[in-house]
């Protein structure tokens, strides 16, 4: 189980990444009844745009997410003998590879709708017929609506 302590290092950085991003950097204030809020983090104290801060804090927490699938993958395969990982080492990095690759890279679609743009100001405009009278925090540049009102969720 030597090779164990590596992924729980990684995960421990991970951690203390998305500790110190969620808690620090970018602080969100939400809007609770729509997907709609404001980093008030130290990043934006510094003029760091919107998309980025949104983008570091998905990483940390989706960084978390994948170090956890590899650390029980880790231990499962220090566990059973006949794991696919044990036949063929090169599988093993190649199932690293495409986890840390997705980490990074699956939400960028999404950032893009998050662009300050015509589009986000109409928005705004839709939130305003959820939550009358919110608070002034909701009328600065940086409030980015994630989603529209109007779309119903269904979990």
């Amino acid at each position: 189980m030597d090779g164990i302590k590596k992924d729980l290092i990684v995960l421990h950085c991970w951690t203390f990444y998305c500790d110190n991003a969620l808690n620090v950097l970018l602080i969100g204030y939400i809007f609770a009844p729509v997907f709609c809020g404001v980093p008030l983090g130290v990043l934006t104290y510094y003029g760091v745009p919107v998309v980025i801060i949104g983008y570091l804090g998905q990483i940390g927490v989706s960084g978390v997410g994948t170090s956890l699938v590899i650390l029980f993958e880790t231990r499962y395969t220090a566990v059973s003998p006949n794991s696919i990982f044990n036949k063929f080492p090169i599988s093993k990095k190649l199932f690293l590879a495409t986890n840390y690759i997705y980490t990074a890279t699956f939400l960028i679609p999404a950032f893009y709708y998050w662009t300050p743009d015509d589009r986000q100001i109409e928005e705004k405009l839709n939130v305003l017929r959820v939550i009358p009278c919110p608070s002034p925090v909701f009328f600065e540049d940086q409030v980015v609506v994630g989603f529209p009102p109007d779309h119903t969720w269904i979990a």
